[in-house]
């Protein structure tokens, strides 16, 4: 997957808007038992949304490593960290998350957020993880489980059962088939602790997001005006993600056919999603299952 490209960099952008709630980050950042004056590893970086949230917490004197494998993302991270609160030194290291250029043992935590999820084999990014971390230091993982099917209510989008049930195997015959393909597990959150048992880590726990995607007309709040507009720019450009979504599903033993015929079926629900939104007439109430999960290493 080439993160570069627009549509990529825009989701690692705008997703990361309003992610977590400010009162849960303060609760997580005394739960990871950050200090001042911690080394933080970011792996997998992005545009460097980890070390900038938890910059505060780590000041004066923390030090924040941002390591990715993509020059332009690391320079994008670059430039807004300068813009980071807490009195913080960054540095940035181009780096595979498997193979990360830092001696064993020399950060206090290792932290990753939507990662593992993208990976072949996250297990080998974990390792990486725990062995540059020093001992009674802590990895954190943000990883979510987008299972298909998972609960929630959005408005103009009310389903007979028989159709929910033909969407929730279609969802999964495409998650299979896009791990069959080599393009990370969505539902690997789930998973994350027993990956961290395995890999020797102890005190292993885990929180959940407590943001709930709401609209309520007449979205009057920050939140929810920027909800509207990623929904309605992902509804615009349903059709750039077209082919890796058939692709997905046909590699997880889908029919060809039956994919075609359930891509026009939503397209033409397109057009009533993408008006109520406009017309700020859509209520949605969905929560996600993304999972903080930390071990520490003995």
């Amino acid at each position: 997957m080439d993160w570069t490209d627009e549509r990529h960099r825009r989701i690692i952008e705008e997703q990361r808007k309003f992610l977590w709630l400010p009162e849960q980050l303060e609760r997580l950042a005394a739960w990871i038992g950050f200090e001042q004056g911690w080394t933080i590893l970011d792996v997998g970086c992005g545009h460097g949304y980890v070390g900038r949230t938890y910059a505060p917490f780590i000041s004066p004197g923390g030090r924040i490593i941002c390591a990715d494998r993509e020059y332009p993302l690391l320079e994008e991270a670059r430039r807004q960290s300068a813009e980071a609160t807490g009195e913080c030194s960054f540095e940035f290291v181009a780096a595979d998350a498997c193979s990360i250029p830092l001696a064993d043992g020399s950060v206090d935590a290792a932290y990753c957020q939507t990662l593992l999820m993208h990976l072949q084999e996250p297990e080998r990014c974990l390792s990486e993880m725990v062995r540059v971390t020093r001992s009674g230091g802590v990895v954190v993982c943000n990883e979510p489980n987008n299972s298909p099917g998972m609960p929630g209510y959005v408005s103009h989008l009310d389903l007979p059962l028989e159709e929910r049930i033909e969407e929730a195997a279609m969802g999964w015959t495409a998650t299979f088939g896009r791990q069959a393909r080599g393009r990370g597990d969505y539902t690997i959150g789930g998973r994350v602790p027993e990956m961290m048992h395995r890999a020797g880590l102890v005190d292993v726990d885990a929180r959940m997001n407590e943001k709930v995607y709401l609209l309520v007309p007449p979205y009057d709040t920050p939140f929810q005006r920027h909800l509207k507009e990623m929904y309605l720019d992902g509804l615009k450009r349903r059709e750039e993600w077209r082919d890796e979504a058939r692709d997905d599903y046909v590699a997880g033993g889908g029919d060809p056919e039956a994919w075609e015929k359930n891509w026009d079926k939503w397209s033409g629900r397109v057009e009533g999603l993408r008006a109520a939104l406009g017309n700020e007439e859509l209520f949605m109430t969905v929560g996600g299952a993304f999972f903080a999960i930390r071990g520490r290493k003995p």
